[in-house]
């Protein structure tokens, strides 16, 4: 047991010190991340309400997404005998969801009450209302776009 024990925290040390050494990836991904949301920046100098919500609630699907994604990430195979070091896994990898999850809460609540100022009602605020209700519905109610069908002629 003791000897699992040791291979765990040198394949977990290995892990951090690979990350801090080789800190590559994680710049490419978050400079792409960047660039994006810099193009609907740049859009907000012209002053256009829909462009701006826009943008917010993209950036709140593109944390929402990571989330998710980070969410889905297994229990590594060679930890998941040990169960502290399955317990310290999960821990961290909620603590990341947690961050990103709140992110997108906030930027998709900037959308809405954004858009309750404005006393606009277009489908960036109804994407955000629909995300923040499906996602955090304790704290988020919002009533459905109701369904427009056409009828037929007798």
């Amino acid at each position: 047991m003791g000897a699992v024990r040791d291979q765990v925290r040198g394949l977990v040390d290995e892990h951090q010190h690979r990350e801090e050494a080789d800190p590559g990836q994680k710049d490419s991904i978050e400079g792409l991340r960047k660039k994006a949301e810099d193009k609907y920046i740049a859009l907000d100098q012209y002053g256009v309400l829909e462009a701006s919500m826009a943008a917010k609630v993209r950036f709140g699907d593109i944390q929402y997404d990571r989330a998710q994604k980070v969410g889905n990430i297994p229990t590594p195979r060679i930890i998941a005998s040990t169960p502290s070091a399955v317990e310290q896994f999960e821990a961290q990898r909620d603590a990341a969801l947690k961050k990103d999850l709140d992110e997108a809460k906030t930027d998709w609540a900037e959308v809405v009450d954004l858009a309750k100022k404005g006393g606009v009602s277009n489908k960036w605020s109804q994407h955000a209302n629909e995300n923040l209700a499906r996602e955090f519905p304790d704290d988020f109610h919002a009533l459905r776009q109701e369904l427009i069908q056409g009828t037929d002629t007798p």
